[in-house]
C-alpha cells in the first residue's frame, strides 16, 4: 500500500514539474519578424506589436518601407535589421509613433512624415526607461522630431534630427533623461528645447545651422550641458529664460547669428566653453544672479554687428566672472543702469593656478583685443606674479559703474616678439568693379596667433575691416562688400595678434577702384551697380608648428554708381 501512495506521488511530482517547464518556456520572451514583401512573421510593425504577449518581446524589422502609425503601449525592443538607411517608417498624420509604455526601445529607423501633417516623428507620453538609439527623424513639420511629455529616466543616443519644425523636445517634466551623441541640426525652429524639465544630461551633441536657438532652455533645472557644438544656428547658440542651477561645460558656441550665451534665471554655472565669432555678445546675462563664468575663451564676438561684447550684463547682480580669455573689439559692457548691477565680483582672490593663459596664479581675466591693444596686452607684469601691474593694475569694466577686475591677468612669456605678416600677393592690384580681390599674406609666430585682421581704409578713414576666424587652420572671412563712389586709391593692412598679446600690422597694400564699368550685375534703386559675388576659397597653413597661419583669402567687391 505504501508503495502505491509513494508511486502516486512520484506521478503528481513529475507533472508538476512539466507544467512548470512549460510556463517558464511560454514566459520566455518571444522574437516577432516583419518583413513588408511579406517573408516573415508579419508585414507591419503594428501587426507584430498587437501580438506580441510579453514584456520584452523583441521585434526584428527587415529593411522596407513601412508606411503607417505605430502605437506601442507594452515593454517592446522594436529594431530594424538593416539600419535606419534602409528601414523607414512613414506617416501622413498624426503620431508616426506614439510610445505610451516604459521600457520599449526604438532602434535603427527612418521616421519621416509630410509637410503640415505630423504631430511628432517619435512622440512619448508618459514612457520611463526607454531608449532611442541610431534613428533618423525629418519631415515633421508640425511639431518635433523627437517629443518627450512627462517621460522620465529615457536614453536618446546617435539619432539624427533634420528638418523638422523643432529638433528634439522634452516637457512637462521629462526629468532624468539622458541625450547623447545626438546630431539635432538645420530644423525651422530650435535644436533641443527643454522646457519645465531638469536633471537631463545633455553630452556630445551637434547642434548646427537650425534657423531658430540651438539649446533653448525655459523653467527648466539641474540639467548638464557638456561637450556639445552649438554653432551656426539663428538665433542664439544656448537660450536659457528663467532656467537655474544649469552647468554649462566644455561647449563651443560660435558663428550663432545673435548671442553666443543668453542667459536669464540664477546660479548657472558657465566653465571651459569656447564662445566666439557670434553676432552680438559672446555671454548675455539678463536679470541674472549668481552666476559663474570661468575658464572660457570668449573671442571675435559682436564684430560683424559692431554692438556685441566679450560680456554683457543688464540688470544683473552678484555675478562672479573670472579667469576667462577675452578677446573681442568690445570685451564687457554693463547696461541699464549702476543701481541694478550690483555686487558683481570679476575676480577671485588670488590662488594659484595655472590660469587660463598657462600663468602661476589665478585672479581676474585676460582682457585682448583684436588689434592688439587690449588691456592685458599693454600692460605689463614687472614683479612677475603673472598680473598686470603698469602702467596700470585695475581693469576698468565700464566708467561710472564702480566694477572692476583688480586682478587682470597679464602675459606670463618672454616672447615679446609680434608675428610677421608678409604679404605674398599682389603688392598692387588694379579692380575694377565687380571684380574679385584675392589676398594672400603669410602670418608666422613662434606661439599661436590669436586674431587676424584685415582694415581696408581710404587715404584719411578706415572704410571696413574684418575679422577673420580660424577654421580648421585656414584664417578666412566672408567678403567685404565696398561701395567705393568715386573710384580711387583704397590701402589694405593686415593686423595679427599672437596669444601673448604681441601685434604687428603689414605694409600697406595698393588697391585701386577702376573707372570703367564692366561685370555681370544689376543696378538697385539708388542708383548703385551691384555686382554679384564669387565663391571664397582657401589657404592652407602649411606647417603648424612654424607657421601658425596663412591668412586666407581676403575677398574685396569694388560697387561703383553707375555714370
Amino acid at each position: 500500500m505504501k508503495e502505491n501512495v509513494d508511486l502516486h506521488r512520484f506521478w503528481i511530482l513529475l507533472a508538476s514539474a512539466v507544467v512548470l517547464v512549460l510556463l517558464s518556456s511560454l514566459s520566455l520572451a518571444a522574437e516577432i519578424t516583419v518583413d513588408d514583401d511579406g517573408a516573415e512573421d508579419y508585414t507591419t510593425i503594428q501587426e507584430a506589436v498587437n501580438a506580441a504577449n510579453n514584456s520584452g518581446d523583441t521585434i526584428l524589422v527587415y529593411p522596407g518601407t513601412y508606411n503607417q502609425n505605430v502605437d506601442v503601449a507594452k515593454e517592446l525592443n522594436i529594431t530594424s535589421v538593416g539600419g535606419a538607411s534602409v528601414t523607414n517608417i512613414t506617416s501622413d498624420f498624426d503620431y508616426v509613433l506614439f510610445i505610451n509604455s516604459d521600457n520599449v526601445t526604438i532602434n535603427g529607423f527612418n521616421v519621416s512624415g509630410t509637410v503640415g501633417g505630423n504631430t511628432a516623428g517619435i512622440y512619448l507620453n508618459d514612457a520611463n526607461h526607454c531608449n532611442l538609439n541610431s534613428n533618423i527623424v525629418t519631415n515633421i513639420m508640425t511639431n518635433a522630431g523627437i517629443y518627450l511629455a512627462s517621460s522620465e529616466n529615457n536614453n536618446l543616443s546617435n539619432n539624427i534630427v533634420f528638418g523638422n519644425n523643432y529638433g528634439i523636445y522634452l516637457r512637462d517634466n521629462s526629468n532624468n533623461n539622458n541625450l547623447t551623441g545626438n546630431d539635432a541640426s538645420e530644423n525651422l525652429g530650435f535644436g533641443i528645447y527643454l522646457e519645465s524639465s531638469g536633471n537631463t544630461e545633455l553630452i556630445d551633441n551637434t547642434i548646427l545651422d537650425n534657423f531658430g536657438n540651438g539649446i533653448y532652455l525655459i523653467s527648466s533645472e539641474n540639467n548638464n550641458l557638456t561637450h556639445n557644438n552649438i554653432s551656426g544656428n539663428g538665433a542664439n547658440g544656448i537660450y536659457m529664460s528663467g532656467a537655474n542651477n544649469n552647468n554649462l561645460t566644455s561647449n563651443i558656441v560660435q558663428d550663432n547669428d545673435e548671442y553666443g550665451i543668453w542667459a536669464t534665471g540664477n546660479t548657472n554655472l558657465i566653465t571651459n566653453n569656447t564662445i566666439s565669432n557670434n553676432g552680438y555678445s559672446g555671454v548675455y546675462l539678463q536679470d541674472c544672479t549668481f552666476h559663474t563664468l570661468s575658464d572660457n575663451t570668449i573671442t571675435g564676438n559682436g564684430e560683424d554687428s559692431g554692438s556685441g561684447y566679450g560680456i554683457d550684463l543688464w540688470d544683473s547682480n552678484n555675478n562672479h566672472i573670472f579667469n576667462n580669455y577675452l578677446n573681442n573689439s568690445k570685451n564687457a559692457n554693463i547696461d541699464y543702469s549702476s543701481v541694478s548691477n550690483l555686487g558683481n565680483n570679476w575676480n577671485t582672490t588670488n590662488k594659484t593656478g595655472p590660469n587660463i593663459i598657462g600663468g602661476p596664479y589665478i585672479g581676474g581675466n585676460f582682457w585682448a583685443t583684436p588689434d592688439g591693444t587690449g588691456f592685458s596686452q599693454v600692460n605689463a607684469d614687472i614683479n612677475g606674479d603673472g598680473f598686470c601691474d603698469t602702467p596700470n593694475d585695475t581693469y576698468t569694466i565700464r566708467e561710472g559703474y564702480e566694477q572692476y577686475d583688480y586682478l587682470p591677468l597679464a602675459s606670463t612669456s618672454d616672447d615679446n616678439e609680434p608675428p610677421v605678416v608678409i604679404p605674398i600677393a599682389p603688392l598692387e592690384k588694379e579692380v575694377g568693379p565687380g571684380e574679385l580681390l584675392e589676398l594672400n599674406v603669410s602670418v608666422t609666430d613662434d606661439s599661436d596667433i590669436s586674431s587676424v585682421v584685415v582694415n581696408v581704409s581710404s587715404v584719411n578713414d578706415t572704410v571696413d575691416k574684418a575679422l577673420l576666424s580660424n577654421v580648421n587652420g585656414y584664417w578666412i572671412n566672408n567678403s567685404i562688400t565696398l561701395d567705393v563712389n568715386p573710384h580711387g586709391m583704397y590701402n589694405l593692412n593686415i593686423n595679427a595678434t599672437d596669444e601673448f598679446g604681441n601685434s604687428n600690422t603689414s605694409m600697406n597694400l595698393s588697391v585701386i577702384g577702376e573707372s570703367t564699368s564692366t561685370g555681370d550685375g544689376n543696378e538697385d534703386e539708388d542708383g548703385n551697380f551691384v555686382y554679384h559675388p564669387q565663391p571664397l576659397f582657401d589657404v592652407p597653413t602649411g606647417n603648424p608648428l612654424l607657421l601658425v597661419g596663412v591668412l586666407g583669402i581676403v575677398v574685396i567687391f569694388f560697387m561703383r554708381r553707375r555714370e
